[in-house]
């Protein structure tokens, strides 16, 4: 793909992005969440390639971008890990109860 095409294609995008937004549709997490997954490819890339300042300085921020997202999946599976235990410990038969 030569650089016009590349640049209708941005351009195209971004005008669906705008019809988007105008009709209450918005997917500012998403590109938020991309934005900083690129910055860590980007790190990872300048790493490889003996740049390693420039990467690790690159990869943290996007990392740190992630980590709002990434609390939230923690956070998700520690809520599926107690649904799970609270599930087992009731269906446990005790027959060794000394009351």
């Amino acid at each position: 793909m030569d650089g016009k095409k590349a640049l209708g294609l941005l351009l195209a995008i971004a005008g669906g992005i705008l019809v988007l937004k105008f009709f209450g549709i918005h997917l500012g997490f998403l590109f938020g969440t991309l934005f900083a997954i690129a910055l860590v490819g980007l790190g990872v890339v300048a790493w490889r390639s003996n740049r390693k300042i420039i990467g690790a300085i690159v990869g943290g921020i996007g990392i740190l971008m992630l980590l709002p997202a990434l609390s939230k999946l923690i956070m998700l599976g520690i809520a599926v890990v107690l649904i799970i235990f609270g599930i087992s410990m009731v269906k446990k038969n005790n027959n060794n109860r000394h009351f």
